[in-house]
């Protein structure tokens, strides 16, 4: 998993606009909507921590990056 989301410009380009919360599915059934992302392919358990994360990261800094873009 470290290797593709640094490497994999496929991968790492579906998080580009996506909206949260995302939700991890089997490659190749995410299509155009915003809030799903395919999963690596044998690394079922890291791809559901990493969309946890960002998840939860989101979940936390979204009030203060909404305060920020009012400023």
């Amino acid at each position: 998993l470290g290797d593709k989301i640094e490497k994999d410009l496929t991968f790492v380009a579906q998080f580009d606009g996506a909206e949260p919360p995302l939700e991890g599915v089997k490659r190749g059934q995410a299509g155009d909507e915003r809030g799903k992302v395919d999963m690596v392919t044998g690394a079922t358990i890291s791809s559901r921590t990493v969309i946890l994360i960002i998840n939860n990261t989101l979940e936390r800094l979204g009030p203060l990056l909404e305060y920020e873009a009012g400023q």
